[in-house]
């Protein structure tokens, strides 16, 4: 069976089998980050000859995160307009198993396997002499275990964040790409409006996050000390495992000061 022969329960499923995938890539992932930069002077990488690879990846990127965009964004409309609020973060797996106006599951499952993909970032970066700060390698890994987890639970919820992701992405690596194609002059402008959206992705994580956690905890009387019966109740408010917007909201959180201290360092 090829990749394009999966179905929705069949890419869900191996991602449940094979959950020692994401350790795998991280614990390579954190090699790399750790000896290879030792081997290359910082300033002395290969930033001609990865111009070329460099430029198509970012296009590369580009171009997928605006085709996600076009599929996500219009059906996470349409589930918001149409059933509402609580449908759209609270709702067991719609993306894949809804109303097929709200079905988007093959570009929300491209978009989690992806975030592996993504990791290359870092070994460009790395082999261009490029200095790699903890924001960025910290976003990186935690996006894939969060991401994988979701994909893993069906969370209904997670393509809020598949939607904010794609339209931040079509716009970033298109500017990266701008970039290293000799147009920085051009798009210059609008790098600090980048980082603005960034922060702006961060709230709406939070707020996301907050929403579940908010209908959760109100089922059960703002208790956190859980046993299985409560958990039975916070998922009938809302149909997430707590622990999964328990880990978004402070992993949002963190990204949220991370990027504003950013912002703040580059004005």
């Amino acid at each position: 069976m090829g990749l394009l022969d999966f179905t929705q329960w069949e890419a869900i499923s191996f991602a449940s089998i094979h959950t020692e995938l994401p350790v795998i890539c991280l614990s390579l992932y954190f090699a790399f980050l750790h000896v290879v930069p030792g081997y290359i002077r910082p300033g002395k990488g290969y930033s001609k000859e990865l111009k070329i690879p460099f430029a198509l990846w970012n296009l590369t990127l580009s171009l997928f995160s605006i085709g996600g965009s076009i599929d996500v964004i219009p059906a996470l409309y349409r589930a918001v307009t149409q059933e509402g609020w609580h449908y759209s973060i609270c709702a067991d797996g719609y993306w894949f198993k809804g109303p097929e106006e709200y079905q988007c599951w093959w570009w929300v499952i491209l978009f989690a396997y992806s975030k592996y993909f993504e990791l290359m970032d870092t070994v460009f970066l790395i082999l261009r002499g490029k200095k790699v700060i903890f924001l960025h390698w910290f976003h990186h890994a935690t996006v894939l275990m969060f991401v994988t987890n979701g994909l893993i639970l069906g969370t209904g919820g997670a393509m809020w964040f598949c939607a904010m992701n794609y339209f931040i992405h079509s716009i970033m690596y298109t500017y990266y790409f701008l970039t290293n194609v000799g147009l920085y002059t051009f798009v210059r402008p609008i790098a600090p409006l980048i980082t603005f959206l960034q922060i702006a992705q961060m709230v709406g994580g939070l707020i996301v996050t907050m929403s579940m956690g908010y209908m959760q905890l109100q089922a059960v009387g703002w208790s956190f000390l859980e046993d299985e019966a409560m958990r039975q109740k916070q998922m009938e408010a809302c149909h997430i495992e707590p622990s999964y917007w328990k880990n978004g909201f402070l992993m949002y959180l963190s990204y949220f000061i991370l990027f504003v201290l950013l912002f703040l360092i580059s004005i």
